[in-house]
Parts: structure tokens; sequence; C-alpha cells
């Protein structure tokens, strides 16, 4: 006789092959060996639920020894919250049906749960009347944690394929589609249950060239970046990637394709539209006359050459293309490294400028303001450089001029003996600037007055101000000033002198106080002459008195005398 795991005792010993007459009764010690032996659990039990049985199997599994559980209701391996599944089982035993294969959870000795498949059988007496059931119980708590995983892993697969944007399908060794995901529908325009079951070549426009992608993957395993249009439903038209690989069992048996396309319709407009503003860009920069720009290769060989670079060094493209690009440089920049550490900087940083002396195709020499930016190809591998570069001669010349013109100029400033504000205040150059110029008379509001007059009116003459120096000293000054501007005629700011007056001030008071001691003399003389006239005109009224006296008193005489 074979023996299964899940055979009931009743089942072992209604099985025995025919007695024969001529060998001993197997002993109910050898089949109690067979029950003690089995893998599983065997457990005996009365239609009331009260074990009666219980092997070695059964120990090792609920960790009761047999003379702890004998007598004591099945019920105590049941954990408390499941439904009442005992009550059921055994009203099928009492019926005489058999339980197979029931999947449920068990309470062992420790408190632990486990996962049980149980196999339950009625106990028939010898008259065929059941009398108790025998439960064959193995536990599959490692099988269902491992099913659980399975699950688990098979949710988490789901929902990353779910959560995908691009569209993702299984496709069965046929050609079929067995799954797809809502973006995959959502591209299409087909409901799932439309799409499961039929060709995946037909979702194209061109079901051909999808088909021999299938075919590919295949017979590679795999396939990358194949170019395929889908059409929706309602007629747009959707440009994909397809990307594809087999999937197989546990023994390496192809069970289909796991396929995913990714839209890259933007993509390639975005690709068309940047190679369409790259060729605009290409043809701008060609024939831009206001810079010169050259592309040369890692070897300094001249690759690319605009209108502007024919014009600064007088080659026509075809006389440098594939020359090495010395032939533009200045010795002594070469010599000195200037060159090679430009280049190392913009290898370095994508881009670097400066200031070089270039050659032309006669040998005339310009100054050039030079932009070099690292060329690098789509992977971001350097392949270059781009020479942007701008004649800055007249510029240079003209800032040349200026800077003579400034310098004359501070040399004029200071050698002017009116003060530009440092020396009468006391205050450093570096303190002044920033300043508030008013902050340094004796009068602010009346220096900002004057100093709003200057905008008002364009300038302002001979304004009498006075500076206070730091060290309490005062200088009397006449403040000059008018507008500068820039080359446009806006107002940039206020030039403005300060003739120190004091001295002057000074002398014209003392010139003054001498004036009014000189007029107060005169004054004086003019009094002491007028009152020495009056005294002289007295004495010669009083001569004149005296003589009229004389002769009056003659004439009397004589009168007297001649009438005597």
């Amino acid at each position: 006789m074979t023996v299964h795991a899940g055979d009931s005792p009743e089942r072992l010993l209604a099985a025995r092959p025919p007695r024969p007459r001529n060998r001993a009764t197997i002993s109910s010690k050898l089949l109690a060996s067979i029950v003690d032996s089995s893998y599983d659990a065997i457990i005996g039990k009365t239609l009331d639920g009260v074990i009666t049985t219980w092997n070695s199997s059964a120990e090792r599994i609920y960790g009761y020894r047999a003379e702890e559980i004998i007598g004591h209701s099945v019920s105590l391996l049941i954990p408390s919250g499941l439904p009442d599944e005992m009550e059921e089982i055994l009203n099928r035993i009492r019926i005489g049906e058999r339980v197979d294969h029931y999947e449920t959870r068990r309470r062992r000795k420790d408190g632990a749960i486990i996962a049980v498949s149980l196999t339950v059988s009625p106990i028939h007496d010898a008259s065929g009347k059941v009398v108790g059931a025998s439960a064959i119980a193995r536990d599959i708590t490692d099988r269902q944690r491992v099913q659980d995983q399975a699950r688990l892993a098979a949710q988490y697969a789901r929902s990353l394929i779910e959560a995908s944007r691009d569209p993702l399908v299984t496709i069965g060794l046929e050609g079929k589609i067995t799954e797809v995901n809502e973006a995959t529908i959502q591209m299409t325009g087909v409901a799932r249950g439309d799409l499961a079951g039929t060709d995946f070549s037909d979702c194209f426009t061109e079901p051909e060239l999808a088909r021999e992608g299938y075919l590919q993957v295949l017979g590679q395993g795999f396939v990358i970046d194949y170019p395929l249009t889908i059409r929706h439903t309602g007629g747009e038209l959707t440009e994909v990637l397809y990307n594809a690989s087999v999937y197989r069992d546990a023994g390496g048996q192809a069970l289909g394709v796991f396929a995913a396309v990714r839209d890259v319709t933007d993509s390639r407009r975005l690709v068309r539209e940047l190679s369409e503003t790259k060729s605009m860009l290409t043809s701008i920069l060609e024939s831009t006359t206001k810079y010169s720009i050259v592309g040369k290769d890692l070897k300094h060989r001249i690759v690319s050459w605009n209108e502007g670079a024919r014009r600064d060094y007088g080659y026509t493209a075809a006389e440098v293309i594939g020359r090495d690009v010395s032939i533009l440089h200045a010795p002594h920049d070469v010599q000195s490294g200037a060159v090679d550490r430009l280049l190392a900087a913009a290898y370095a940083d994508g881009s670097a400028e400066g200031e070089f002396e270039r050659i032309r195709k006669d040998g005339s020499r310009f100054t050039a303001s030079l932009v070099v930016t690292r060329r690098d190809d789509t992977l971001g591998h350097p392949i270059g450089f781009l020479l942007m570069g701008e004649d800055i001669s007249e510029k240079k010349l003209v800032e040349d001029q200026l800077r003579s013109a400034s310098e004359y100029a501070r040399s004029l400033i200071e050698a002017s003996r009116d003060p530009l504000v440092s020396r009468v205040t006391g205050v450093a150059r570096g303190d002044l600037v920033g300043t508030d110029f008013s902050d340094y008379f004796t009068e602010p509001e009346l220096a900002r007055q004057g100093y709003l007059r200057v905008f008002a009116q364009g300038f302002v003459t001979d304004y009498p101000l006075t500076i206070r120096h730091t060290g309490g000293e005062l200088t009397e000054v006449l403040y000059n000033a008018s507008v500068y501007r820039d080359a446009g005629g806006r107002v940039l700011g206020v030039f403005a002198a300060a003739r120190d007056v004091t001295d002057r001030k000074r002398a014209e008071s003392e010139v003054t106080k001498q004036r009014a001691r000189e007029l107060d003399r005169l004054a004086e003389l003019e009094r002491f002459q007028k009152l020495t006239v009056g005294r002289e005109l007295r004495m010669i009224e009083l001569k004149k008195e005296i003589e009229d006296l004389r002769a009056a008193a003659g004439s009397t005489l004589r009168a007297v005398a001649g009438g005597t």
C-alpha cells in the first residue's frame, strides 16, 4: 500500500490489503508508528471537538505535548476573533463529508499564530457510524509568507506600472496583448478589456514594422529605442521609442515580452526646432560682421570662419579652414603663455575672456577682445573652442585719449591753488568720497541752495560760503560751479571749485579800516583847517575893522582941524 500525506487513520486501516491466511495481522503498534512518523500533524477528535489523539508532528507544529492537550477542546488551538469555523467543519463531518485542504490560522502554545492547511475526515465505527474526526494539518506559514510577499511584490509592481507615464504592455509569445497600464489606454484610446487579446502591432501606423520589432525582441532578447508611431482612435499620432525585453519563468523559459514606449513627439519636435534654430544661428553667426567668430578643434585647427573674421583678419574661409589658429596670434602672447592660460580656463570653466594683440593677413596688428567658449558634443565631451572677437583698436585709442585727458585734468585740478575740498576741510580724500557736499560748510542749507541753483541754471558764480576745517579753522570761499554732461548731453553731476578769499577779505578789511582812519584824519584836518581859516578870517576882519576905525578917526581929526 502507498501511504500519502493527508490520509486518515481509518483510510490507512481500510486500505490494508486482504489479510493473508499465512501472514500475521498488522499490529496496532505499527499503525501508530506510521501515524506518529507523519510530517503533518494528525489529530483525532470527537464529534464535539474534544482531542483524542495527538502525534509527534502535532507536538512540533503546535507546541503542546500529547498529555497536555488530549481531552481538551480543539478550540484551544483557534485564535480569538476567528469565525467559529470548527462547528461548520464538524457539521460536515457528522454527515460523512470530508473537508480537503482548508486553509486557516491556528494558535500555538506560545501564542504565535500560524497558517495551516487542514484536511478533516470522518471516523466510522465497525457499523459505519461516524463517531469522530481525524484532522491532518500542515504548517504553511512559510509558504503563506512567501505568497504574501509575492502578492505584495505583484501589487507594488502593478502600482509602478500604473504610475508610469509611459505606456507599458505585456505581450504573449503569439504577439497578443495580455496586460496594459492606464497610459496605454490614454495613448491608444482603447479600453483595457478591448486591448487584451488583440495583436500588439495593430496599435501602430506601420503594423509590419512593429511586428518586426517584436520578433527582434524574441530573437535577441531585447530591443532599444525602436522608432514607431501609435495611432489614437481619434486620429492623433504619437511618435514613440519602443523598448522591450523577454520575460521568463524561474526555469528560464520565455513567457512573453514586456514593452515600454516613450512618447518622443515633443522631444522630436524640439530636436527639429533646435536643428532649425541651430541652422538659423549658424547662418547669423556666419554672416555677422560685428564680431569675428572662429571655430577650432582640440588640435587648434580652424574649422569654421565667419564674415566678421574675414573682415578683421583679411583671410577668406577657404584660405584658413584646416590651418593652425596660431597664424592669428601675436608671438609674444604665445611665448608668454597667455593664450594657453586662456584656453585652459575656457576648457575648465566653459568660457574665458581677455584682450590680445592679433595679426592680420597683411601683417598689420590690432587689439581684440576675445571670448573663448568650450564646444561640447551632444554627450558633453569637449571637441574644441569657439573664439568670438571684437576689434577694439579704436576703442582702446579713445580710451587712451580719455585717460590722457583725465590725467591732464587731474593734474590741473591737483595743481590748482583753489581748494577742491580735501585740504581746507582736513578730511582725507577717501573719507570725503560719498559724503554730503554741504556738510563741510558753516551754513549747510546755504551751501545746498547753491548746489541746487547749479542744477537749475547750469552754473553759479562767486557764491560766498565758509568752509569749516576739522581743527576749527574757518576759510571764506567763493563757490563757482557748473554741471557736467555725457556725450549725449545728459547731466552727470556738478564740478565745483571754491576759491579761498580769506586773505583778500582780510586785506580788504585792513584797507577799509585804513581808509576809515584816513577819512577820520581828513575830517579832523578839515575841522582844524576850518578852525584855522576862521581865525585868519577873523584877524583879517579885525585888521580891517582897525583900519576902518583908524581911517574914520583920521577923517574926524582932519575935519576937526579944518573946522578950526
